[in-house]
């Protein structure tokens, strides 16, 4: 065995193998010079010719996967063919293993062939999609805390932090809950929690912060933890605070799933709109909030906007798919919207709003009514998510000036 230029993944299979092996057949028709030099590395009757020299000569696949298998330090295709299939039985029991939360085996497995704790088994998700996943990750995926506990005390890295972001933003009590017992930094999940819609947030952040997950203590946070006893006492402690601009994730521009651009500054009514949180809402409301405040200006002119600017066509995806099927798979500020027009916001404030690359000076309807065909040009496939139509037949039906 040669010295490799590159390291066998510990995730290798064939089919991989063999797809390199013809993309660099391509490369070789293509005349790509380092696929050029590739081959005169490891072919030596083509060690001394010209670019042009190999570019015109023969080159099977049979050539093709000996220089990727040179590559990887084998000398011949089969041997490398060999070094893969011989880690299949491993990978096997070491899979079974996981399922079946066996820590002798799976430290026996380790100990055999330490690169198990990296190789990544197929693996068919909750919504039959094939994937593939780590050790660590499938213990998690299939519960099993002993196999867990076996991998990581032979030193695999606890890396979650990806999965704890995904569920704090599904707003999966359940997993978050796991992954946080399992050590999992809370810090993964909490900007995430706070910029999705609706109270199912509370619960997420409240169980982030109880793992140790760094806050800011304030009105916002009691906002956001659900925490509204605590926010009147504030308020009504220092009224200044209805008044005072906060930053926070308010707009989501044309985005669809995830908010856009830096935080924009509004009051307590602002974010609480934002988050489609009604009983935040009437709280705020009832302490003396200005229903029509304006919210910060940014650097490129766009800003002023009062709170319900920010319940309109504020979509969040739920399931994707749901929603390439067309079906209810959003959430949306419809609580919040409403009850801003049951306190009689005024529709007719105009604010500096930011569609695409121009800032425009629109009402409530204005925006609706732009963002709508800024969405049906740019975003058509997502077209029957929106509840646009919904939202501008009421503010038509309230004589909402456009």
């Amino acid at each position: 065995m040669s010295i490799p230029d590159r390291q066998l993944p510990n995730a290798a299979n064939l089919e991989h193998l063999r797809k390199q092996a013809r993309d660099l057949q391509r490369a070789h028709q293509a005349g790509q010079t380092k696929a050029m030099a590739r081959i005169r590395f490891h072919l030596p009757k083509l060690a001394k010719a010209s670019d042009t020299e190999i570019t015109g000569a023969k080159f099977p696949r049979t050539s093709a996967q000996l220089v990727v298998a040179r590559e990887y330090g084998f000398a011949s295709w089969p041997l490398l063919v060999q070094a893969v299939e011989s880690r299949a039985p491993y990978s096997s029991g070491m899979k079974s293993a996981i399922e079946n939360g066996d820590a002798p085996t799976i430290t026996r497995l380790l100990h055999q062939d330490p690169t198990l704790r990296d190789q990544e088994f197929e693996w068919t998700d909750r919504k039959d999609k094939q994937r593939r996943i780590t050790p660590i990750r499938y213990a998690h995926a299939c519960d099993q805390q002993a196999s867990f506990d076996a991998l990581t005390e032979a030193g695999v890295s606890n890396k979650l932090g990806t999965a704890l972001w995904h569920n704090s933003y599904n707003l999966n009590l359940a997993q978050v809950q796991r992954l946080l017992a399992r050590g999992v930094d809370p810090g993964h999940g909490m900007q995430t929690a706070q910029v999705r819609i609706g109270r199912g947030r509370n619960a997420i952040i409240e169980a982030l912060i109880e793992a140790g997950g760094v806050y800011q203590d304030g009105p916002c946070m009691d906002l956001h933890r659900g925490r509204l006893k605590s926010l009147a006492r504030r308020v009504q402690t220092d009224p200044s605070l209805l008044n005072e601009l906060f930053e926070d994730c308010l707009d989501n521009s044309d985005s669809v799933l995830h908010p856009q651009g830096p935080p924009q500054k509004g009051t307590l009514l602002h974010i609480a709109a934002a988050h489609n949180d009604q009983e935040a809402l009437e709280v705020l409301l009832a302490q003396g909030a200005d229903i029509d405040a304006r919210a910060s200006v940014a650097e490129d002119g766009s800003g002023r906007q009062t709170a319900i600017f920010f319940t309109i066509r504020r979509e969040e995806a739920r399931d994707l798919v749901q929603q390439r099927r067309g079906l209810p798979s959003f959430d949306t500020c419809e609580q919040a919207f409403e009850a801003l027009l049951a306190h009689d916001a005024d529709l007719s404030l105009r604010a500096d709003c930011k569609i695409r690359d121009s800032v425009l000076q629109l009402t409530p309807l204005a925006y609706a009514l732009t963002r709508q065909e800024s969405e049906r040009i740019h975003r058509p496939r997502f077209g029957k998510a929106f509840e646009a139509d919904r939202e501008i037949e009421r503010l038509r039906s309230l004589g909402a000036p456009s």
